[in-house]
């Protein structure tokens, strides 16, 4: 008798708990092991794509490159966002977390804040999505990108961020 009620309480737990992981608001990623003493470092070039003046741009940056493929993009990907602050085309912004599925299809990118204002048109947001994917589609060979907000699920009242977007939709 005294048991049924820690029996309900870990059941609902235990259904609480699945029924997050199938909906994907919890993400399980066991860490990967790495040791800084053994990864190989190359300088490699990456081109950066933009848009402005209403064409896609190119941007050369020389990027130290390691195995962890991670990593790389988070920098990569640091790298196009400030470069894009620098140039005057888009506010501040950082990447808190760049990560991969466990066969490297599918990257998750979870941004520090909103990445478009208020005002910005649909054209403004695609065309910074777009360069986005092209950015990632020259650097790996990941097919989807999910966006995050703080790590949680993205809202936009223009685009849809529920699902994953191809690199190769543009």
């Amino acid at each position: 008798m005294r048991r049924l009620p820690f029996i309900i309480i870990c059941s609902v737990m235990s259904a609480l708990l699945f029924f997050s992981l199938q909906k994907e608001w919890i993400i399980i990623q066991r860490p990967i092991p790495t040791t800084e003493a053994t990864t190989t470092k190359t300088e490699q070039k990456e081109y950066i794509l933009y848009w402005s003046a209403h064409a896609l741009q190119q941007e050369t940056k020389t990027i130290i490159w390691t195995d962890n493929m991670q990593k790389n993009l988070h920098y990569v990907l640091n790298s196009w966002l400030m470069y894009l602050y620098e140039e005057g085309l888009h506010k501040k912004l950082h990447i808190e977390t760049a990560m991969l599925n466990r066969s490297e299809t599918e990257l998750f990118i979870s941004f520090d804040r909103q990445p478009f204002g208020k005002q910005q048109s649909i054209q403004q947001k695609t065309d910074f999505i777009q360069s986005l994917l092209k950015t990632v589609a020259q650097c790996c060979s990941v097919s989807k990108v999910r966006f995050l907000l703080r790590h949680k699920q993205f809202h936009d009242p223009h685009l849809d961020f529920s699902h994953s977007w191809p690199t190769n939709l543009f």
